[in-house]
């Protein structure tokens, strides 16, 4: 990508059961994160999530609803090897059977369900602002 910041659109999906939120460990950044990735060309964003999820936890499961938009320049991220990416991502409630997971081993290293508002530590930042937005979301979409 060179040495600029660049735009890249994706999405994220919120699996919830029982009260609880999953989230997986990213092994390249080591840190907690809520499922998704970035949009191929020829999708929608909804098919981005659909997929991402499928691809990362082998779980069918459809979007529900737009919980919110993130596009602020606070929530660029930068890989390990120096890329920088500034987000436009959308992040769905999803529904469906959760189970059996089967983990994308290559990028994903672990996985737990968390309570809404017992989200670690070791969480992105990004994620922890997508989990306070589903606590309050009542049906309209929050954007940052």
């Amino acid at each position: 990508m060179g040495s600029e910041t660049i735009i890249l659109s994706g999405a994220a999906g919120a699996i919830v059961q029982g009260g609880k939120i999953l989230l997986t460990r990213h092994g390249l950044q080591k840190k907690r994160h809520i499922p998704g990735g970035v949009q191929e060309v020829g999708e929608s964003i909804q098919d981005t999530v659909c997929r991402e999820i499928k691809e990362e936890l082998a779980l069918e499961l459809r979007v529900k609803s737009l919980v919110s938009v993130y596009s602020d320049p606070r929530w660029t991220l930068e890989y390990p090897n120096g890329d920088r990416v500034q987000q436009l991502l959308f992040f769905f409630l999803m529904e469906g059977p959760i189970g059996p997971i089967r983990l994308q081993e290559e990028e994903i290293t672990a996985y737990r369900f968390f309570e809404l508002d017992a989200v670690p530590e070791d969480t992105m930042e990004c994620c922890k602002q997508k989990v306070a937005d589903l606590r309050e979301y009542r049906g309209q979409p929050v954007f940052r």
